[in-house]
């Protein structure tokens, strides 16, 4: 029965290549790129230890042992002042001489002369009228019905839109983009949407 069933295989392993395809496709491809007898030209060379060690090749390498000494770096210098850099500048600028006080730096108990007149200059041009101002269209106004009664918003020319409260009291108007529109007051309560 085993000899009949395994030539029936054999016979059937044809037609699974043709009806499904070939069942050791791709077979090689597999083995060659976990197995290969040839050098794989994408392995990375080298000869440092690292390498020799992923190669399994055994590293002699000294240990890392503590350095002899003090290898601290001494005391930080103090920041100098700026007073210890002017001087440095000073001495710089006069080779290495100290350089004398400047008699201007002192001050003077003599209070300066009068500055000298400053010649006339050209006559002032005559005033020019401002350009007329563009007439902005009147305010639009909306009626808003609030608990405390009727608010009447109106829109500036700025895109700002505030209303007034029966009270007198005054806030902005933000619309809410759905028809209604929400009234702020000046303390940041805000009343429910309203329909304009």
């Amino acid at each position: 029965m085993r000899r009949i069933a395994l030539l029936g295989l054999t016979l059937l392993l044809p037609a699974c290549q043709t009806l499904v395809g070939n069942p050791l496709a791709g077979a090689g491809g597999f083995i060659a790129d976990t197995e290969t007898f040839h050098l794989n030209p994408n392995r990375p060379v080298g000869d440092a230890p690292n390498m020799a060690r992923v190669e399994g090749k055994q590293i002699d390498q000294a240990p890392l042992t503590p350095e002899s000494g003090n290898v601290w770096p001494g005391p930080i210098k103090p920041e100098p002042t700026l007073q210890d850099i002017e001087r440095q500048q000073n001495q710089s600028e006069t080779n290495g001489e100290p350089v004398p006080p400047h008699p201007a730096r002192r001050g003077s108990s003599v209070p300066p002369g009068e500055p000298p007149a400053l010649p006339p200059g050209p006559a002032p041009l005559p005033a020019l009228a401002p350009p007329p101002m563009s007439s902005a269209p009147p305010p639009s106004t909306q009626v808003y019905q609030t608990p405390q009664g009727q608010a009447v918003g109106t829109q500036n020319g700025n895109g700002v839109q505030t209303y007034t409260a029966p009270n007198g009291g005054m806030g902005i108007v933000v619309p809410n983009g759905n028809g209604t529109s929400t009234l702020i007051g000046p303390n940041g309560v805000s009343s429910a949407p309203n329909p304009p």
